[in-house]
């Protein structure tokens, strides 16, 4: 008999020691909000309670040095680095790795850092480490400049940087939102995973691009910490690949889901499409050096020969609604969608380019002095069967269009040496309308891809520059949305929508508006 109960006194040890034997609080209970670190995760017990975040991207950073120009986003996008103010999903400014910010005059600021920061190296975030940081992002990233122009920063006091501005009531909050101006240490040369020092709330442990990143908990996070211990952030290039791997259940999140793929997702359980409209303008930037791209006629003729509700159902699945300007998908300007390009007109294109010379021959295709009217479009990411809906409708107009999808890596080599035509590529409009605008159709600007450089064009940029109210502000940005249409430099088609598959098991994924830099946050959990 003893022998038999020393038998059950072992398996209820047993058991009881494999159901959580000894436990002081019950499972459901609510952390005690006087400890100091309640709102930090508990310390995982076992390999197995780990819980590992797997993200998939059209692309990675193509290197992790925040001034190239297209990888600050994805440094901000998977919880490695931070700005000074960021935007909320409602579009309200909101500090960050500031504390706060007040306006002491027209042209001046004081901005006050947050204290107790570190990067992750543990040097001070300080506001010496901001003015080098920000001088840093100026001096090295074109795209960078566009929001540090006209701004001035100097220490006046260990955390407090003042801001002086070359026009009045300069929009700096929301200069500094912006994922160009990721806060980084400056000391660092940011050429290998190891020589990083962001501030973010995960670390970079492995970096191979163009293909992956590993990253870990930041232990020594200024903010409440998350409870994902790590993130594992994939390249999958090929859009089909890059649905199917959703569909499969590797993937708690997959960024960029094609819009031909949406109905692959229809009835499923284990994940979910969500779709929030961005503040991107697809935009089809021309080369205005190549001859037959010179003549503003044959521009507004290719804008007004497309069908952008035709556009949308191939290129985004019917998730959008026609813009013809880049301004236009900004919500604070939405009375500048159609402003000049106000309707699909094909007789009218075919007007304009009778008028340029370009007269259609037997053969269906346009000429003028012996040569073809051409346009090579260049298209990149998702955007393939929005490029062969544009070929066909300007193929009908006489137009001889040839395109090509390529890595974007292609689309800036080809901007190097001037050998392209056109290309596809989505801007963000949200933002200083004069720092943004001026980054499109300045002749210096980081956007002006094309070599646009229009007189009044230049001149309505000056006095945006030199507005002094919002007021102001908007009658001129619409003025010259108006003008730069009628010259068209670019063609502007609708809001890239923002299309993203999420794993049922995965709980706290809010859609924003500016997905491209808020994905990875410290409410995600995993079920």
């Amino acid at each position: 008999m003893k022998k038999i109960l020393s038998i059950i006194a072992v398996c209820l040890c047993l058991f009881m020691a494999a159901t959580g034997c000894g436990r002081s609080t019950p499972v459901n209970e609510e952390p005690d909000s006087t400890n100091e670190n309640a709102n930090q995760p508990a310390a995982p017990t076992s390999a197995a309670e780990i819980q590992e975040l797997v993200v998939g991207d059209r692309s990675i950073a193509l290197s992790i040095d925040p001034t190239g120009s297209t990888d600050a986003n994805y440094l901000v996008k998977i919880g490695a680095g931070e700005t000074l103010f960021k935007v909320d999903k409602n579009g309200v400014i909101q500090p960050l790795l500031a504390e706060s910010i007040v306006q002491t005059d027209a042209t001046r600021w004081s901005i006050k850092v947050r204290q107790g920061v570190t990067f992750w190296s543990g040097k001070v975030v300080d506001a010496d480490a901001v003015i080098a940081s920000l001088e840093r992002s100026g001096e090295l990233d074109t795209k960078a400049q566009s929001y540090l122009n006209g701004m001035t920063f100097s220490k006046t006091g260990d955390y407090e940087i003042a801001v002086e501005t070359e026009i009045e009531n300069m929009m700096v909050s929301l200069n500094l939102s912006n994922f160009q101006l990721l806060i980084h240490n400056a000391e660092y040369g940011y050429t290998s995973a190891e020589d990083t020092d962001f501030t973010g709330m995960y670390k970079i442990d492995e970096y191979v691009p163009s293909q992956k990143m590993l990253l870990s908990l930041n232990e020594n996070y200024w903010g409440t910490k998350p409870v994902i211990q790590k993130v594992v952030y994939e390249q999958i290039a090929d859009d089909q690949a890059r649905a199917l791997a959703a569909l499969s259940g590797r993937y708690h999140i997959m960024l960029n889901i094609p819009a031909a793929s949406i109905k692959q997702f229809e009835g499923k359980d284990t994940v979910s499409i969500m779709s929030e409209p961005t503040d991107s303008t697809q935009t089809i930037y021309l080369n205005l050096s190549r001859p037959q791209l010179q003549d503003s006629r044959v521009r507004q003729a290719l804008s007004w020969a497309l069908d952008r509700e035709e556009l949308i159902l191939f290129g985004a699945e019917g998730h959008s609604a026609p813009v013809t300007t880049w301004i236009g998908s900004n919500p604070q300007f939405s009375d500048a969608k159609n402003i000049y390009f106000d309707s699909y007109n094909p007789e009218k294109a075919e007007t304009l380019l009778d008028e340029a010379g370009w007269k259609l021959e037997e053969d269906g295709l346009r000429y003028k002095d012996g040569q073809a009217l051409r346009v090579r479009l260049m298209t990149w990411g998702t955007e393939k069967p929005l490029g062969e809906a544009i070929q066909a409708q300007w193929s009908k107009l006489g137009v001889k269009a040839e395109v090509s999808h390529v890595d974007y890596n292609m689309i800036m080599a080809a901007r190097e040496t001037g050998d392209w035509d056109a290309s596809i590529e989505a801007w963000s409009t949200f933002g200083n309308p004069a720092a943004m605008l001026n980054a499109q159709y300045s002749p210096e600007g980081s956007g002006n891809y094309g070599g646009f450089n229009d007189q009044k064009t230049n001149e309505l940029l000056e006095e945006l520059n030199q507005a002094k109210n919002d007021e102001e502000r908007r009658a001129l940005v619409l003025e010259l949305s108006r003008h730069v249409a009628e010259q068209s430099p670019a063609i502007y088609l609708f809001p890239r929508p923002g299309i993203t598959a999420v794993s049922s098991s995965l709980q706290g994924f809010v859609p924003h508006f500016r997905q491209i830099e808020n994905v990875v946050t410290a409410d995600l959990r995993i079920q």
